[in-house]
């Protein structure tokens, strides 16, 4: 018989929960010191931009398998969100907003932000 894997709080097993974390808190960006009672305290942690979020949930299969076509899709919309906040500086969709924000794109949109949705209430159940 296969071994048991107890999933963490999140919805996600413990020892992918544990590489995460060690991933995150391993970059080194982050500034660790001790308090006088020896615990860790974090001053600083590299600030991930969403579309290394998306690569950590893929490396992980957060949302399935690594050719699941929702991290591409979530990628995508990345470059739509950044399109809105860092006003294209990086030229990365077309130049102006009507033609970045087209009814097929927020229709596809609309299909994985619910596609999201329902895997995070049947996966990732808060504990509540």
């Amino acid at each position: 018989m296969g071994q048991i894997t107890m999933l963490a709080y999140s919805g996600v097993d413990t020892p992918t929960l544990e590489a995460m974390k060690a991933e995150i808190e391993g970059d080194k960006k982050a500034k660790k010191i001790e308090d006088e009672f020896g615990e860790r305290i974090y001053l600083r942690r590299k600030m991930y931009h969403f579309g290394q979020i998306i690569v950590i949930l893929k490396k992980y299969k957060i949302f399935g398998e690594e050719d699941e076509p929702v991290y591409a899709q979530l990628l995508e919309f990345a470059e739509m969100r950044n399109r809105v906040h860092i006003e294209n500086y990086h030229q990365n969709m077309e130049d102006r907003e009507p033609q970045v924000f087209t009814a097929i794109r927020l229709t596809a949109l609309n299909k994985v932000l619910t596609t999201l949705w329902d895997k995070m209430k049947g996966d990732f159940k808060r504990p509540w």
